[in-house]
């Protein structure tokens, strides 16, 4: 399974069985926390940015997957094949919900989230399938590695509004 190049992640349908449900759950809370972020925002780009944020709960969801990618980096390194296949599903889930809060009001930082989460989801669903497949996982690897750097730079972008 992977990404359409549309700018979404997959579909429910497109997830393996045990993750529909679980992300189905969590978009259904993410979607309303999301709307609560939608009224608009006056003064200065800054305070729009901080607004948007304290809403979404965007600095939490971003500390949640930058946790996600170092405990699946740790579990791989101790050869804990199953624990990250179960630990790739979760980081979908986690980039998903990240994913339903954006556009943020600043375009370059809605720009910089969207790579990431597409990376980090994109790398999830590659590792959730990779089952054996030691050129898939690498690739998954490599996947959320970008995705880790470009949350990174993103995390640095919302910084700079305030947003810690």
């Amino acid at each position: 399974m992977t990404l359409r190049r549309s700018g979404r992640p997959p579909s429910r349908e497109a997830l393996p069985p045990g993750l529909r449900l679980v992300v189905s759950a969590s978009l259904l809370v993410a979607g309303g926390v999301s709307l609560s972020a939608c009224a608009p925002s006056a003064g200065s780009p800054a305070s729009a940015v901080a607004q948007w944020a304290s809403g979404s709960g965007i600095a939490g969801l971003d500390q949640t997957l930058a946790g996600d990618v170092s405990v699946i980096k740790r579990a791989h390194q101790a050869g804990r094949s199953l624990t990250v296949k179960t630990l790739c599903g979760v980081l979908y889930q986690d980039a998903s919900q990240a994913y339903v809060q954006l556009p943020s009001p600043d375009a370059r930082l809605t720009d910089e989230l969207d790579r990431a989460y597409l990376s980090l989801s994109q790398g999830a669903t590659d590792c959730y399938s990779a089952s054996g497949n030691q050129q898939l996982f690498n690739r998954a690897l490599g996947e959320i590695e970008t995705g880790s750097s470009d949350l990174a730079a993103a995390t640095s972008r919302l910084a700079g509004f305030g947003v810690r």
